[in-house]
């Protein structure tokens, strides 16, 4: 087993597939906060692309293995997860560590419609700043174009009470690793 799953109770890495050793950490300890906060199974989607992509170092995806390196992207079905729910949904994953969510409202899970997720930890973000976006019949869209004016306050509460929900033990040696790695990419860039 990959040490970095041994902390992990809601996930293992046979879920990760072929991105399992690609997986960052920082995403991981997001999934598992956002897990046990939402309170039900949270299921990675069996899509191909649901993970890991190679879409070439420009590209801006958190899926991009070759811009990011490693795995910062996962879209996931949280078991339960309806169209009214998506301000709860949102307000865990802003609490979890997201900063990048996506509502997809035009997805399978088991051959039944239902609403899936993108949570990422793209670190050009914060959670205080995070950029949500909705898709809906295939066309995708800023959040704030497409809700109405609540859910948008709904969205602005949820920025600002933006508090972690996972336990120190396991975000406090992700954010270390995340901000030595920072330091590390910014002394290759200077």
């Amino acid at each position: 087993m990959n040490s970095k799953y041994k902390n992990l109770t809601r996930w293992n890495e046979a879920e990760f597939r072929d991105f399992a050793e690609e997986m960052g950490d920082e995403q991981l300890a997001m999934l598992e906060a956002f897990a046990i906060a939402w309170g039900k199974a949270v299921h990675v989607s069996t899509h191909p692309a649901a993970l890991g992509r190679y879409l070439g170092p420009d590209a801006l995806s958190g899926h991009n293995v070759e811009r990011w390196e490693e795995v910062v992207a996962t879209d996931i079905f949280p078991e339960g997860l309806r169209s009214e729910d998506f301000a709860q949904a949102l307000t865990i994953a802003l609490q979890s560590g997201a900063t990048g969510i996506g509502f997809y409202a035009d997805t399978f899970w088991n051959g039944q419609a239902a609403p899936m997720m993108h949570l990422d930890t793209r670190p050009d973000r914060t959670p205080e700043n995070p950029r949500i976006w909705v898709r809906i019949k295939g066309a995708y869209r800023d959040i704030q174009d497409v809700m109405p004016v609540g859910w948008v306050r709904a969205v602005a509460v949820a920025r600002a009470n933006v508090a972690p929900v996972v336990a120190p033990a396991i975000v406090a040696p992700v954010k270390a690793k995340a901000k030595a790695k920072t330091k590390t990419t910014t002394a290759k860039k200077g």
